[in-house]
């Protein structure tokens, strides 16, 4: 957090700055600062899921979940293929127990084909959906998908966890996958290397 404090203070204005910036606000308790932050993240890029996500995350804080969800569809209208967008979206509907909105949402960031179990979690930020789905197929009892998945999510966090940056993360995510089967001694390994 000090080094992207300090970025900014020096004048680094680009999404990825401003975007945690507007995270840590938000998850400080300053979403009127979060909201200056997407502002600004607007100007760089009028259509930018991060400042999108923020205000989603701002209204669905502050209670207003249908609000939150329909400015989330809105953006996927023109972005149908972001992962932020479909990722955000995907958790808010999990928090509202719309399992069905959550599947769609998740199996669309994960670009998985209808008629089989060949996932793309082609990178990091997938992982995230990807423990949430494998949660909603346990629950669905669809014990085939959930492991077709979790082998596929696993070797994406195994290959992420041999890059010194996305170490803590990559375990943490794991340990999330872990939980969403029930390995509850893997699951806590990973946080404690996370």
């Amino acid at each position: 957090y000090k080094t992207v404090r300090e970025a900014y203070a020096a004048g680094v204005l680009d999404s990825l700055t401003l975007g945690l910036l507007a995270d840590w606000s938000i998850a400080y308790g300053d979403p009127d600062q979060a909201t200056r932050y997407a502002v600004v993240m607007r100007q760089i890029n009028p259509l930018s899921p991060w400042a999108t996500t923020t205000d989603a995350s701002i209204l669905y804080l502050d209670g207003r979940e249908q609000e939150a969800a329909d400015l989330l569809d809105d953006a996927l209208l023109g972005q149908p293929d972001d992962p932020s967008l479909r990722g955000v979206a995907g958790a808010f509907a999990m928090l509202r127990d719309d399992r069905e909105a959550a599947r769609s949402h998740f199996e669309a960031d994960l670009g998985r084909p209808s008629d089989s179990n060949d996932w793309a979690v082609d990178n990091i930020d997938t992982l995230l959906s990807a423990g949430h789905l494998v949660q909603i197929y346990q629950e669905a009892g669809e014990e085939s998908s959930a492991r077709a998945l979790y082998e596929a999510a696993s070797q994406r966090a195994a290959v992420e966890s041999n890059g010194a940056f996305a170490t803590g993360w990559s375990n943490y995510l794991q340990a999330r996958l872990e939980a969403a089967i029930g390995n509850v001694e893997k699951m806590k390994h990973h946080l404690r290397l996370a």
